[in-house]
């Protein structure tokens, strides 16, 4: 998607202006600088299960980024091989959820997009593959938050096709999605199951919306 185009299907305000990363590799650094981020995106729960909302905020971006490793306290047994994995992991956006946090990270060589939670274990603990690039993260935002204007109130009996539809949307976007890529597990697609498969939750809303942000944890 073209830099123009990008902007303007977002409302005004909810991008941080173009932002220079050296740290990161040459696709996910050009994107920044021509298309930039969101402020925050907000997955927003309404039901008596409302805990599992959460948001991401892309605020590291505006500083100098980290590798995830440095962004955690390894105690006294530091595991050395998730270390040196993890040493690649650039964190661009911080999630809040209501029991915890996790990191939004770019491959700082292979560009692809993980979801990292420290205490994850089993085959999610070196991250949930996301997409395979920045540029396509961000149109993935992008078709979240259009698709949640038209399906945020739909109804229970309606919300697996409603889902379904945005999977399809993803997919066409990158088809990694669905298997996953790098040895990683998916992302999207469970999460998804995850809401769909909620029977207290009476509606689910996706927004870039900074008015709407609040503690989570």
């Amino acid at each position: 998607m073209k830099a123009d185009d990008w902007k303007n299907a977002w409302p005004a305000n909810h991008l941080f202006h173009s932002v220079d990363r050296p740290e990161l590799p040459p696709m996910a650094r050009g994107f920044l600088r021509t298309h930039s981020l969101p402020r925050v995106m907000i997955f927003e729960a309404v039901g008596d299960n409302a805990s599992m909302a959460f948001e991401w905020s892309f605020k590291p971006i505006l500083q100098p980024l980290l590798s995830y490793n440095k962004l955690i306290q390894w105690g006294q047994s530091p595991d050395a091989e998730l270390d040196r994995l993890w040493s690649f992991q650039l964190a661009i956006a911080d999630e809040e959820f209501c029991n915890g946090g996790a990191s939004v990270c770019i491959h700082a060589t292979d560009e692809y997009v993980t979801r990292i939670d420290c205490e994850l274990s089993g085959r999610s603990e070196l991250g949930l593959f996301m997409n395979s690039s920045l540029p396509q993260f961000g149109e993935s935002m992008l078709a979240a938050t259009q698709w949640a204007t038209k399906y945020r109130d739909a109804e229970k009996n309606e919300r697996r096709a409603a889902f379904s539809q945005l999977i399809n949307s993803l997919t066409q976007i990158d088809p990694a999605i669905v298997e996953g890529a790098n040895g990683l597990v998916p992302y999207w697609p469970d999460f998804l199951d995850a809401f769909d498969d909620d029977e207290a939750l009476r509606s689910f809303d996706i927004t870039s919306d900074p008015e709407r942000s609040k503690p989570r944890f």
